[in-house]
């Protein structure tokens, strides 16, 4: 019996077929397969396996994360009580020991990856198994359960808190020191993302902010042209600048 992540994959998959005009019989023989056992993987009589689900998503043109990350997105997001949320967000390293639990971790890994103490990251996992959203694998690993994975934050006073802080960080993050991978951060679905850059993926980021900036820019120039625009703020924001460098009288 299929999982419901699995029967939303399915749909996901179907209504992309739907769109692209792709029956189930000109799928089976893209994939090598017969149109029944295809059939019974897309209605959830079968387990869809990973092997099947890339094959499909190759025909598809589309990537297979997309495609899960689609099917996530329409399962109701589990909302944490306040209480939790301020305990979660009030520490930074704390937050960033819940984010690495997306996967499967060991203590020592989350001590190495996020730099926490021992004591923080052991009362971490604590609350969060009170809180029922933690697993407990086998080699003394751990991950956040189907809840945990789908938190939806309050979003009281720690958690602005706590997106200032991250923000701050995320323009020299992206520009600079890009022969190392990245830290960038998210806001997806009411839920702070960690994701890890490589030197390629922050250039294109960093790219991307730049041109939003000179779009900024040109609207401002359009509406605003009677002010001095001698500082633009945001474009020192994209080229990572620190507070020090920013012109006399500012900020």
């Amino acid at each position: 019996m299929a999982t419901k992540n699995e029967k939303l994959i399915c749909q996901v998959i179907r209504e992309r077929m739907k769109a692209q005009g792709l029956t189930m019989q000109t799928l089976a023989e893209e994939i090598g397969s017969s149109q029944s056992s295809v059939s019974r993987s897309l209605s959830g009589e079968t387990e869809l396996t990973l092997e099947r689900l890339y094959e499909i998503t190759r025909v598809l043109g589309v990537n297979a994360a997309l495609i899960v990350e689609e099917a996530e997105r329409r399962i109701a997001p589990f909302e944490v009580s306040e209480g939790f949320e301020n305990y979660l967000c009030s520490d930074f390293r704390r937050y960033l020991v819940f984010v690495a639990l997306n996967v499967p971790r060991t203590i020592r890994e989350l001590e190495t990856e996020t730099n926490a103490s021992l004591v923080s990251i052991q009362s971490l996992l604590k609350r969060l198994k009170s809180e029922r959203l933690l697993l407990e694998l086998q080699g003394e690993r751990y991950q956040l359960n189907d809840n945990g994975r789908r938190m939806k934050f309050r979003r009281g006073r720690a958690f602005y808190d706590l997106k200032t802080k991250l923000y701050a960080l995320q323009a020299e993050h992206t520009v600079k020191n890009l022969d190392q991978p990245k830290e960038f951060w998210v806001d997806r679905d009411d839920r702070l993302v960690v994701a890890y850059l490589t030197k390629e993926q922050a250039e294109r980021v960093a790219g991307m902010l730049e041109a939003i900036a000179n779009q900024i820019s040109e609207i401002d120039r359009q509406n605003l042209r009677n002010l001095d625009m001698s500082f633009v703020p945001y474009l020192y924001f994209v080229s990572g600048k620190k507070v020090g460098d920013f012109p006399k009288g500012a900020i």
